[in-house]
């Protein structure tokens, strides 16, 4: 019985799936997607006599049900595989939330700033003055 297995599932990145089988001699080894049988093209690699399929720089569309048929002299057995493909690279997902943390502590340290500004020993300063203060302060932390 063959048994598909996948080592990635995010968009732009290059996606194996394995056709697993304990058979030793198989006479063919097709795939399918969707129904429609895959050959080796500018989307699809087959290798280790199409025991392996790769997907390079997968886009959404290469979402979808993976077949794979081996066939020996004795039987013909098919195993199945739902690719979904995920919107985010990690290394963006990781930097995306990288940056967001970044911000949110950025923004605290300006809000924080400038409350210390306005409020501790300034409190005889006029409105002109603290407005100048916080425009400088602004400028600087961006």
């Amino acid at each position: 019985e063959p048994f598909i297995s996948s080592n990635s599932t995010y968009v732009d990145t290059t996606i194996g799936l394995d056709c697993r089988v304990t058979a030793k001699k198989l006479s063919s080894v097709l795939w399918w997607k969707d129904g429609k049988v895959i050959t080796n093209d500018q989307r699809y690699q087959l290798t280790e006599d199409n025991r392996t399929m790769v997907i390079k720089k997968a886009i959404k569309s290469d979402c979808g049900m993976y077949t794979c048929t081996v066939e020996n002299a004795v039987s013909k057995k098919n195993s199945s595989h739902s690719l979904t493909i995920y919107g985010l690279p990690p290394q963006i997902h990781h930097a995306m939330v990288f940056s967001i943390v970044a911000l949110i502590y950025a923004a605290a340290i300006f809000f924080g700033t400038i409350l210390q500004c306005l409020h501790s020993d300034m409190q005889s300063m006029d409105f002109q003055r603290k407005v100048l203060l916080f425009l400088q302060v602004t400028a600087m932390l961006s």
